[in-house]
């Protein structure tokens, strides 16, 4: 769905506390075995950031307080550039 993004001037980032190599087989594990809505070989083309000592992650309060640091984090960011 990158293509429906693209077209609405939005860009995709992926960011995640695991390290390249995890992303390199979460990647191509997506493209191998992942199925959605009849589309299939999904090939993800947008930037995955590793952010391993949860720097970025810890700035925009993607971890609840008290929560584990070694669990998955989910949250969705839509940031929005001013261009006046």
């Amino acid at each position: 769905m990158q293509e429906k993004f693209i077209k609405m001037s939005t860009e995709l980032i992926g960011l995640s506390i695991d390290c390249v190599f995890s992303h390199i087989y979460w990647l191509k594990r997506i493209e191998e075995k992942i199925e959605y809505k009849q589309m299939k070989n999904i090939e993800i083309k947008f930037p995955v950031i590793a952010d391993l000592k949860m720097e970025v992650t810890k700035k925009y309060g993607m971890v609840q307080p008290d929560a584990s640091t070694t669990q998955a984090v989910r949250a969705l960011f839509v940031l929005i550039q001013n261009t006046k």
